[in-house]
């Protein structure tokens, strides 16, 4: 029998801040928003986990590593934001246990805020943020803590969408999907 691969030879490369590529009249940049780690089991469903910890070692949490990233499109309209990350809001126990770095203080950016001015954008310039759904690592950087300790929209200039079916779910949460969903994320941001 062979000897299970260092965990070490199988992490992924580190992701760039940035990775930009043109789409027709589109510019397209993937942002790194930073990082999570969720269970192995859920992420893979049917597929059993000899097969799939091969490539992806689980630690001991059987948590295996993920990638926030967001697109930022330089749109003839303006730049439009597909989902904005964890944002800056949550407890350092809740980051902990999705294995992501601690927020940043309220005054410092996020990673994603940095990757944003790293594409030569500010916050301010974002015309459009789509949330492909409202989960917190999809919707958390729609808002962001202030030094205050109060919520305002990440991106001032602004318009947020997300589809009808997703904010009604969002706030008719159940016992499986409340840990998902938190109104601080979105609610300031209703009109």
């Amino acid at each position: 029998m062979n000897a299970p691969p260092d965990p070490a030879s199988l992490a992924a490369p580190a992701m760039p801040l940035v990775e930009t590529r043109q789409l027709g009249a589109l510019r397209i940049h993937a942002l790194q928003a930073g990082g999570q780690k969720l269970d192995g089991g859920a992420m893979f469903g049917v597929v059993p986990k000899p097969l799939w910890e091969r490539k992806i070692p689980a630690d001991e949490r059987n948590r295996i590593g993920l990638g926030m990233r967001c697109l930022l499109i330089e749109h003839p309209d303006g730049l439009v934001l597909v989902d904005s990350g964890a944002g800056n809001k949550e407890s350092e126990k809740f980051y902990s246990l999705y294995g992501m770095d601690a927020p940043p203080p309220a005054d410092s950016p996020t990673q994603l805020e940095l990757a944003i001015a790293a594409a030569g954008f500010s916050t301010a310039d974002v015309r459009t943020v789509i949330s492909s759904h409202l989960h917190f690592d999809h919707a958390g950087g729609n808002t962001r803590r202030r030094p205050d300790g109060s919520i305002a929209p990440s991106f001032p200039n602004a318009r947020y969408v997300v589809r009808q079916g997703e904010w009604d779910w969002a706030h008719d949460t159940n016992e499986r999907t409340a840990a998902s969903y938190f109104a601080h994320n979105y609610d300031p941001l209703e009109t």
